[in-house]
Formats: C-alpha cells, structure tokens, sequence
C-alpha cells in the first residue's frame, strides 16, 4: 500500500464516517420530531458547550460539558445530578456494530445530545 492508495482509503473512511453521522443525525431528528429551527438552536447550544473545540474532527461532549450547560440553564442537585449522568450514558453507549468516530465512547456527539 503506497502512500497516495493509504491517503484514498482515509478519505474513503472519513466521507464513509461523514455520511454515516448524516443519516445518525436524520434519524435523531426524526425520532424527535424538531423542526429544523430547533434543531439549529440545539446545535447552537451544543457548539458553545464546547469552546476548546477546533479543527475539523466531529465536536463532542463530555458528561462535565453537558452538566456545566444545563446547571448554567436550570441548577441542579446530586440527586438530579445522578439521574442526569444514567440519561446521558444510555445515550452514549456504543451500540453493537455502530461506527463511531468519537475519541472517547462516554462523550456524546450532536445526535445524541
């Protein structure tokens, strides 16, 4: 495998992850039933909940990231806290045979925020 036939196959990989994020995202929209002025609002939301992030690679949260931007909107307790954090693995589990292109399987991309 020469260096131009690896440099294909990662773009190949990475236009397979692109479309395969596109059609999780469909599916998260539709199962929500938001329009796409909410859907616009939540990306916004979701986006400045990570500040650090840059470059091209998918944004991602954290659990800490998560609770920080709902604390800030409505305060939370430990008990809220707890139930919080079982909500946001549930939804941040890999699923068998899912592609993933997260860094780390407990942060949450857009769709599953």
């Amino acid at each position: 495998l020469g260096f131009k036939d690896f440099l294909r196959l990662m773009q190949l990989f990475r236009e397979f992850q692109d479309r395969e994020r596109a059609k999780k995202e469909t599916e998260s929209i539709e199962a929500t039933g938001f329009n796409s002025s909410e859907v616009a609002q939540f990306r916004d939301f979701f986006l400045a909940a990570n500040p650090s992030h840059h470059g091209s690679a998918p944004v991602e949260l954290s659990f800490d990231q998560f609770w920080k931007m709902i604390n800030d909107i409505t305060p939370l307790g430990d008990s809220l806290t707890v139930q919080l954090k079982e909500i946001f693995h549930e939804f941040t589990v890999k699923m068998p045979g899912a592609v993933r292109s997260k860094q780390r399987a407990e942060d949450a991309d857009f769709p599953e925020f």
